[in-house]
């Protein structure tokens, strides 16, 4: 070995092996996730100081916040606040999915026709309408 590889030489101080490399990298991940963790932590404790201040303000009035959790939980009769948001949000999220499934079932047909018109040009089509509905004439 000549003088520039020997151990304890400046040359060698100055490049440090993989193995220290891997133990600095780790060391800097683990102050990331360190940092992570205190910043989750304090914004939870600071939504909850904040949350506290809202319900102090509102302590001890009558006011919109409370007539509006009145409305929502204590309803005279069958039909509340409650039951209105829900059947409202169902009727929502039954149109979206309709019209989402319309969508990917004409972006899909138009696939599947190019594939099959690829593969064999004189196949016949089945009649069925680009939405998926039966055709007309069928029903």
């Amino acid at each position: 070995m000549t003088k520039d590889h020997k151990k304890g030489d400046r040359h060698h101080a100055t490049h440090p092996n993989s193995s220290d490399i891997t133990l600095s990298l780790r060391h800097i991940d683990n102050g990331y996730k360190l940092a992570a963790r205190v910043i989750h932590a304090g914004v939870i404790v600071f939504v909850a100081w904040q949350a506290r201040l809202s319900i102090e303000a509102l302590a001890g009035g009558e006011t919109s916040v409370k007539l509006f959790i009145d409305w929502i939980v204590g309803g005279k009769g069958a039909l509340t606040g409650t039951s209105l948001l829900f059947g409202a949000g169902g009727i929502g999220y039954g149109l979206r999915e309709r019209h989402l499934k319309k969508y990917k079932t004409v972006a899909m047909t138009r696939h599947i026709a190019d594939l099959e018109r690829r593969l064999d040009p004189n196949r016949t089509s089945s009649g069925l309408a680009a939405t998926g509905e039966t055709n007309p004439d069928d029903r």
